[in-house]
């Protein structure tokens, strides 16, 4: 079973890149912004749609976006605002059963909410690096070291591993990633 779903959304894949790649010759001739739109497009088509229909083929034109203020939601309930407009319309007509995403795109909780499917959460970092950060946070090892470079031990492990803060400040503890690093910890 497993296999027939691999192989039927390999062929959807293919025959959205077939699609996706006729449209873009016709988009040759256009403006360098028609162009970037047609690539962007590529990037955001999503592997988890079901078959194609005759209503989920990306053929709408793009909504033409209001100065100052979010493009409007096409239905409510739907995808967030957030999400680009041709993925919202294929979200819309080709419905997915669950949306799997990497822990760094806070919108897709959104998403999934809106579209009531469930959301599995990934995280492409190794299992042993998560570890290690999970511990220095639970058991506060940088609390009372003051200098960036002065080695700590990482609690809760069976040997001995040291880092400094300089080598390992965290998750998007920058300042300008905070908002980022919020949304992200709240999903």
């Amino acid at each position: 079973m497993d296999q027939q779903l691999a192989a039927q959304a390999i062929a959807i894949h293919r025959q959205r890149e077939h699609e996706l790649s006729a449209s873009m010759r016709r988009r040759t001739s256009c403006s360098s912004r028609s162009w970037r739109r047609a690539t962007s497009y590529r990037r955001w088509t999503p592997h988890c749609c079901g078959p194609p229909t005759a209503r989920s083929a990306p053929s709408s034109p793009r909504q033409p976006r209001r100065r100052g203020r979010a493009p409007p939601s096409t239905r409510p309930g739907g995808p967030p605002r957030r999400v680009p407009a041709r993925l919202r319309h294929l979200l819309l007509h080709a419905r997915p059963t669950c949306l799997v995403a990497d822990f760094c795109h806070p919108w897709a909780s959104e998403l999934a909410a809106g579209l009531t499917v469930p959301r599995l959460t990934f995280f492409s970092m190794s299992a042993f690096c998560l570890l290690c950060q999970h511990n220095v946070e639970r058991f506060g090892a940088y609390d009372s070291v003051a200098d960036d470079n002065a080695p700590v031990v990482v609690p809760g492990l069976a040997r001995t591993i040291e880092v400094t803060r300089a080598q390992a400040p965290g998750f998007f503890r920058v300042a300008r990633w905070d908002k980022f690093a919020d949304d992200v910890e709240r999903r």
